[in-house]
């Protein structure tokens, strides 16, 4: 039961995710938003059970945390890049609808965003 509401209080954080899931819903693309909170389930599932496989003992070897957390930490830089760009691409006007109603994309980057920190949904 102390899992259940610890999950509940982490899943219901307000994070980078989140925002970006509930922007591209609110411009429209409902597909491509269900296909962001497909990746964030389907990551949240993947560290519930590398968790219950006993996974978390990997990360007290010192050097393993550490590249992870860069990897992470770059992987986010990455992805505030490109919506950074993102953002300047819209404002110019040379944003192209294919780019925003795409399922495969948004799941691609509810995926890795999400895998790159276990916190930023």
């Amino acid at each position: 039961m102390v899992g259940f509401g610890a999950g509940a209080f982490v899943a219901a954080q307000v994070g980078p995710v989140t925002l970006l899931l509930v922007r591209t819903v609110l411009r429209g693309a409902v597909l491509p938003g269900l296909a962001l909170a497909s990746a964030v389930a389907l990551v949240d599932l993947l560290y519930a059970a590398a968790g219950l496989a006993g996974a978390s003992a990997l990360l007290t070897i010192e050097p393993l945390r550490i590249v992870l957390g860069v990897a992470g930490a770059l992987v986010l830089v990455a992805i505030g890049a490109r919506t950074l760009w993102s953002a300047h691409r819209l404002r110019l006007g040379a944003e192209v609808p294919d780019e925003v109603l795409r399922a495969w994309p948004a799941f691609r980057t509810g995926f890795v965003a999400t895998v790159s920190n276990p916190l930023t949904v």
